[in-house]
């Protein structure tokens, strides 16, 4: 992963595109929006009520993606798959469950596993030509709730509490 950032950054020296952290990159399941105090311990008890009945989770890597699309990208992410059981789907769906009864708001589109490599902020061009990089699986063993902070040098990402997921 840390390749594929470095390599993407050297193709796109544009003050507009940030790039992940390479340490810090994740899958989202949600993205929750500013909360406070209250309602980070409401989906802190939501997660740790939903994990145990998880799995460990099997992703593979698969294409470059940009979100909404190529045209005005926003984001660029690599888009992965679930392998097996989709555990990371069984999860997302148990905690969507409960968010909206918790008054807390999510989105309601259908939920794709990828992973964030930049974002993109006013009119740039992001090229990822003659970018070459093999399938991953990783395997994800824990899910974070984390705390995003948008810089001028990039998103980071602080762990509030990590929940692990069973064997």
């Amino acid at each position: 992963m840390e390749s594929l950032i470095t390599d993407l950054t050297k193709l796109n020296d544009d003050k507009n595109i940030k790039f992940v952290n390479p340490r810090q990159v994740h899958v989202t399941l949600h993205f929750l929006g500013n909360l406070d105090g209250a309602q980070i311990e409401t989906v802190k008890k939501i997660i740790s009520q939903a994990v145990p009945s998880c799995h460990q989770a099997e992703i593979m890597t698969g294409q470059i993606i940009a979100f909404p699309d190529w045209r005005q990208p926003h984001v660029i992410c690599l888009n992965c798959r679930e392998a097996g059981q989709k555990p990371l789907a069984k999860l997302r769906a148990e905690i969507s469950r409960h968010l909206p009864s918790a008054k807390i708001n999510i989105e309601d589109t259908k939920w794709q596993p990828h992973i964030t490599l930049a974002r993109l902020k006013g009119p740039c061009r992001f090229r990822a030509d003659g970018i070459g990089f093999s399938e991953l699986s990783i395997l994800l063993n824990q899910v974070d709730l984390m705390s995003s902070e948008l810089t001028p040098d990039g998103p980071n990402y602080n762990i509030i509490q990590s929940y692990s997921l069973a064997n």
